[in-house]
């Protein structure tokens, strides 16, 4: 037995074997002289040559072993369709853009989730006057309600002041349905 694998390609001599052999170091001649072509060309500038080899030969190496059916073609004419969108893609994406349909776009002009924005200065505009119109005496508790707190806590908190102390007049519970009321009345002309 000797050393040299065979093919899984049909084929009766070496050379048709190697055309079509799935075995990426069979076809570093052609890989080799593909990089040179599109660096030659202006492609991948951004990357110096040897590096985009390297991406090229792990690109072909995972189109061999995933995609080649040997049956159908060569492996050059295989990489000739194939090989310069993977890696294309591969470098645009390490690079940190994003293939869209209107062409590559940097990871900074995506549009970040609106949790992560400030609202729109109109929109402050529109809150800030709408805050100034409820009456001034639910101005800091409406205030705080859009920003996240709950009821329970202010009215805790309303509760614990020396100023105002709601249980000497009844209960928290019916306090804080009176504060309920009182707000949905203070508001209410702000819903169209």
């Amino acid at each position: 037995m000797g050393d040299h694998a065979k093919s899984e390609a049909p084929g009766e001599d070496g050379r048709d074997d190697r055309r079509r052999s799935r075995d990426v170091s069979r076809h570093l001649g052609f890989i080799t002289t593909c990089v040179a072509r599109w660096h030659r060309g202006g492609h991948f500038r951004q990357l110096p040559f040897d590096e985009l080899k390297n991406i090229t030969i792990l690109e072909a190496d995972r189109l061999l072993r995933f995609k080649y059916e040997p049956e159908r073609a060569t492996v050059s004419s295989f990489f000739s369709s194939y090989l310069y969108r993977r890696v294309e893609y591969a470098v645009g994406t390490s690079l940190g853009r994003r293939k869209r349909r209107e062409g590559w776009i940097s990871i900074t002009d995506l549009d970040p989730p609106a949790r992560q924005r400030e609202a729109p200065p109109h929109q402050a505009t529109d809150f800030e006057d709408a805050i100034a119109s409820i009456h001034p005496d639910f101005r800091e508790v409406c205030r705080r309600l859009s920003e996240g707190e709950t009821i329970d806590d202010i009215m805790k908190e309303i509760a614990d002041s020396p100023l105002f102390n709601p249980l000497e007049d009844g209960d928290l519970e019916t306090t804080r349905s009176d504060l309920l009321t009182m707000l949905r009345a203070s508001v209410r002309h702000l819903i169209p």
